[in-house]
């Protein structure tokens, strides 16, 4: 069984769109501790992968970097250059 978790950017401070590329992108806490379940999931024996996935602009890579860094096994990034909003 693999396990599959959205990792979402949630920006700290936004006061213009001017200064988007320059706002420190962490990752939503909810994903995080959904990214965090699974891997004690997989610790437990309970599934084999970890799997964070993110749609966006190229920097939700870093974020896709910490879930690998919490324990994710791979990371799947669909970079898209229009603006998505969440549901």
């Amino acid at each position: 069984m693999h396990i599959v978790t959205t990792a979402y950017l949630t920006p700290r401070r936004l006061t213009s769109i001017s200064t988007w590329p320059a706002v420190k992108m962490p990752m939503n806490p909810f994903d995080e501790i959904a990214i965090e379940e699974a891997v004690r999931l997989k610790e437990a024996g309970v599934t084999t992968e970890v799997i964070a996935g993110s749609c966006g602009v190229t920097q939700c890579q870093e974020t896709l970097r910490a879930a690998l860094a919490i324990g994710a096994d791979r990371a799947v990034l669909v970079e898209t250059a229009t603006g998505l909003k969440p549901l």
